[in-house]
C-alpha cells in the first residue's frame, strides 16, 4: 500500500464556524441546521437541536454535505459528518475535503484516530483551545482511495453497530418504568392521592456517608462509588480506581449487592440520581455526596425499589424537597429522603416485578459489553491508521535523512535533527558503543548528557561536545562554549548585566564555537572520543552556580523531576514549550532514570512554578509562536 503524509491544508479548505446571536438561533427557526459540539456524535450529523433563521443564515458559513467537523473548543476532538447543508458554530472548524485525495468519511475518521495528538497542541489560559494554524498543519496519513473507503467502511461498520446496541440499551433502560406502571399503577395511583403510602425509613436503613478519598497506607483497598457513577442503573465497580481505607471506614461505609446508592448533594438536574449495586468483585464503600439505602428484604425487594427510586413521581419529589445554595448545589436532607413515599406493594407481587426486571438488566449488561467490544475494535482500527503514518514516515526516510530531518543509529534509534541548534541530537543512551564509522557524514551530531541533580556539580553546564564526520575516519571535534562564561572584553554595562543572575543571562546567552579537525583510528568509540575531548576542556561554567543562594536553596527542595525540568531551561539558547522540555529529558534519561507517569502537564506544572518563584520568565516557558514549527521540525 502506497501511503503518503499529508497536512491537513493540503488536501481540504478549512474554516472556522460564526457565532449565533440569541434572535438567530432556535429550536422552532425551520432555516440551515446550526450544528454546537453538543451535535457532534463522532458520525454522521443526523440533526442539531437548533436552526437558523433567514437573518443568521446570512451570517453564517454554510458547509456543503460531506464537510467533517471537528470541536475545537472546551470538548476537543469531537466529530460529525454533515449529510445536508449545515453552519458550523464559532467553536467548530470545518473541513471540505477534495473528495479526489481524501475520503470524507476516512477524513472524519482519521481525526478521531488523531485525537490525543490535537489534544497535545492544544492551549488556553481558561480553557484549552485548538487553534486552525495547528489544525491546518496536522499532518495525515493518506492511502489510495480504495484503502480509505475500505478503512472507512469497516470503521462506519462498527459504528453502526455500537450506535445500535446503545439505542438498545436506551430502549430498554426506559422500559421499566412503563412495566413498573403496568404492574404498579394501582398503588401508584392511591399513592399520589395519598390513600395508602409507605415512607422509605419503614422499607430501608439509609446512611450518609463519611468515606472520604484520603488515603490509608494501613487500610484495606476499596472501590470508590463517586457521584459520577451513579445514572439510574447498575453501579459499573469495575472501572473505579481502588483507595485504601480504614477498616472501621471501610464497614461503616461498606456495600453489599442489593444496596443502593442515590445522589445526595449535586446539581439539581443530578441530584437523586442512584445506582444498584451489582454482585462485587472487591470490597467497595460509597464516597461523599452519597447516601447509601438498604433495602429490608422482608419488606421489600432492592430491585422494585431501585425502579422507584428513579421514577418520575420521585423526581418531582426531590426537586419540590431539595434545598438550593447560592453555588449552583442542591442538597437532599437525610430526613427528606427517609420521608420518600413508596407504593405499598405485597411481597409476592414485587418478587415477580423483580424477576422480569432482572431480565431487562442481564440484557444491559450483555450490550455493554458488546460495546466495549466494539469500542476495542475501534481503537484497532485507529492504531493501524496510526501504524500508516509511522509506515509512511519510513517509506521515505532516505529523502527525510538528506534533508538532515533525522538519522537512524545503529539501534534502530530515530535522532532528530533539531534546526535551531543546527544538529542532529543523540539521546544518552546511544553513544556508549556507537563507533565512528557509524556516524552520517556532512552533519552536525550533539551527543546529549546523562540528567543531573542539583547535588550533581555538572548540573547547568551548557557547554558540550559535538562530532560532525567529514569522510572516512575523518572527524571535526566541536567544543560549544557558552559565550556567556567569557569576559566581555571590557563591556562593564553588559558584564555587570551578565552578573545579575540567571534571567538577564537568558537573554544574552549563546555559543562559542571551537572546531578541531582529526584522523581517527579505525574502530574508534564515539565515547572514547567524547572523553578525550572534555579532558581538555576549560574551566567549566555551569548558570546554576550563578544564581544567588536563596534561589538554589528553594531548587535543592524541589523533587528530582522537577530539578531535571529547571536543568532543560538551564541548558537551552532559546524558550522552550513544555513537549520540548519533555522530549530533552527523555533523550537525556538512561534506561534507569527515566520518569515513569510524568508527561507533559506535570512539565507545564513545575514551568508555572518556576515562573512563581522568579526563576524563570513568562515568555521563556509556554504559549510560544514558533511552538508548533518546532513541533513539525522536531517529531
Amino acid at each position: 500500500m502506497k501511503v503518503q503524509l499529508f497536512a491537513l491544508e493540503k488536501v481540504a479548505k478549512i474554516y472556522t464556524g460564526v457565532s449565533a446571536k440569541k434572535e438567530e438561533a432556535s429550536e422552532t427557526f425551520d432555516g440551515c441546521p446550526w450544528v454546537r459540539v453538543e451535535d457532534l456524535r463522532n458520525g454522521k450529523i443526523v440533526q442539531t437541536s437548533r436552526r437558523l433563521s433567514e437573518a443568521g443564515m446570512k451570517r453564517a458559513r454554510i458547509s456543503p454535505p460531506g464537510t467533517v467537523f471537528f470541536s475545537r473548543t472546551g470538548t476537543i476532538g469531537k466529530t460529525g459528518i454533515c449529510e445536508e447543508y449545515m453552519a458550523p458554530s464559532n467553536n467548530i472548524l470545518a473541513a471540505e475535503f477534495d473528495e479526489q485525495l481524501v475520503d470524507p468519511l476516512y477524513g472524519m475518521y482519521c481525526l478521531l484516530a488523531f485525537r490525543p495528538e490535537f489534544l497535545a497542541e492544544s492551549r488556553g489560559a481558561v480553557y484549552d483551545s485548538l487553534s486552525i494554524s495547528a489544525f491546518r498543519r496536522f499532518v495525515i496519513p493518506v492511502p489510495d482511495l480504495a484503502a480509505q473507503r475500505q478503512i472507512a467502511g469497516r470503521l462506519d461498520l462498527v459504528a453502526r453497530a455500537q450506535e445500535q446496541e446503545e439505542k438498545l440499551i436506551e430502549m430498554v433502560k426506559g422500559s421499566v418504568h412503563a412495566l413498573f406502571d403496568s404492574c404498579f399503577g394501582e398503588e401508584t395511583f392511591l399513592l399520589e392521592r395519598n390513600r395508602t403510602r409507605v415512607n422509605l425509613e419503614h422499607l430501608a436503613e439509609v446512611t450518609l456517608s463519611t468515606a472520604g478519598k484520603s488515603q490509608d497506607d494501613q487500610g484495606q483497598e476499596v472501590s470508590y462509588i463517586a457521584t459520577g457513577q451513579l445514572n439510574d442503573w447498575e453501579i459499573r465497580c469495575e472501572g473505579t480506581e481502588p483507595v485504601s481505607v480504614s477498616p472501621a471506614l471501610a464497614e461503616k461505609c461498606g456495600l453489599t449487592a442489593g444496596d443502593l446508592v442515590m445522589n445526595r448533594i449535586n446539581q439539581i438536574d443530578r441530584l437523586g440520581r442512584c445506582g444498584i449495586v451489582p454482585e462485587l468483585r472487591r470490597p467497595a464503600v460509597f464516597g461523599l455526596n452519597t447516601v447509601r439505602i438498604r433495602a429490608d428484604r422482608e419488606q421489600t425487594e432492592p430491585l422494585f425499589l431501585a425502579v422507584w427510586l428513579t421514577h418520575p413521581y420521585v423526581k418531582h419529589y426531590i426537586r419540590e424537597h431539595a434545598k438550593n445554595s447560592t453555588s449552583f448545589q442542591s442538597s437532599l436532607s437525610k430526613q427528606v429522603i427517609m420521608e420518600l413515599p413508596v407504593p405499598k406493594a405485597g411481597a409476592e407481587k414485587q418478587k415477580r416485578f423483580a424477576a422480569e426486571i432482572e431480565k431487562c438488566f442481564r440484557y444491559v449488561r450483555d450490550a455493554e459489553e458488546t460495546c466495549r467490544t466494539l469500542e476495542e475494535i475501534r481503537q484497532i482500527n485507529y492504531k493501524k491508521m496510526k501504524a500508516l503514518y509511522e509506515y509512511a514516515q519510513r517509506e521515505d526516510t532516505e529523502i527525510r535523512y538528506e534533508k538532515n530531518k533525522y538519522w537512524i543509529a545503529p539501534s534502530g534509534q530515530e535522532c532528530f535533527y533539531d534546526r535551531y541548534l543546527e544538529c542532529i541530537q543523540v539521546p544518552f543512551r546511544e553513544w556508549n558503543m556507537l563507533p565512528v564509522s557509524a556516524l552520517p557524514e556532512g552533519v552536525e551530531l550533539q551527543f546529549l548528557d546523562r540528567l543531573h541533580t542539583i547535588s550533581d556539580p555538572f548540573y547547568g553546564m551548557p557547554g558540550h561536545i559535538r562530532l560532525r564526520r567529514v569522510s572516512g575516519q575523518r572527524i571535526q571535534v566541536i567544543r560549544m562554549e557558552a559565550a556567556a562564561s567569557r569576559e566581555s572584553g571590557g563591556d562593564e554595562e553588559k558584564q555587570r548585566q551578565l552578573e545579575e543572575g540567571l534571567l538577564s543571562e537568558q537573554q544574552d546567552f549563546g555559543y562559542i564555537r571551537h572546531i578541531e579537525e582529526r584522523e581517527v583510528p579505525s574502530g574508534i568509540r564515539v565515547k572514547d572520543i567524547l572523553i578525550r575531548a572534555a579532558a581538555g576542556q576549560e574551566k567549566e561554567y555551569s548558570r546554576f552556580h550563578r544564581l544567588p543562594e536563596a534561589a538554589k536553596g528553594f531548587l535543592r527542595n524541589l523533587s528530582r523531576f522537577q530539578q531535571a525540568v529547571y536543568e532543560e531551561f538551564l541548558l537551552a539558547m532559546q524558550p522552550l514549550a513544555s513537549h520540548m522540555a519533555h522530549r530533552q529529558m527523555l533523550l537525556r534519561a538512561d534506561k534507569e532514570e527515566i520518569f515513569q507517569g510524568h508527561g507533559v502537564q506535570d512539565v507545564t506544572a513545575t514551568v508555572h512554578l518556576l515562573e512563581n518563584a522568579g526563576l524563570l520568565e513568562r515568555r521563556q516557558g509556554f504559549y510560544l509562536n514558533y511552538y508548533k514549527e518546532s513541533k513539525t521540525s522536531h517529531i
